[in-house]
């Protein structure tokens, strides 16, 4: 599971983080080793961005004052549920700009 959950999170980063201009900055260790099974990312619009991918399924925490805090079980979760869901912030942070 352990494996599972450091592949769940590290494409889920990187993708984010492939998306330029949504104004997602890393706030995890980048180094798994370092983390759990969650990611969180700073953006100046942080709260609305967990707002609005909520209303499309993808579900995380906003912890003041500008962080977005996702956790992905592997357990539960695919490889393309991951993928769909780093890219659905994009557009929701697009959205936003």
């Amino acid at each position: 599971m352990r494996a599972k959950s450091v592949a769940l999170t590290d494409l889920f980063a990187s993708v984010v983080a492939e998306m330029a201009g949504t104004g997602f900055e890393l706030a995890s260790p980048a180094e798994a080793s370092k983390r759990g099974s969650q990611v969180s990312f700073r953006h100046r619009r942080a709260a609305e961005v967990v707002a609005a991918a909520a209303g499309k399924g993808v579900i995380g925490d906003f912890r003041p004052p500008d962080l977005c805090r996702f956790g992905l079980a592997p357990l539960y979760l695919s490889y393309e549920d991951a993928y769909a869901a780093a890219r659905l912030l994009g557009a929701v942070a697009a959205s936003l700009a």
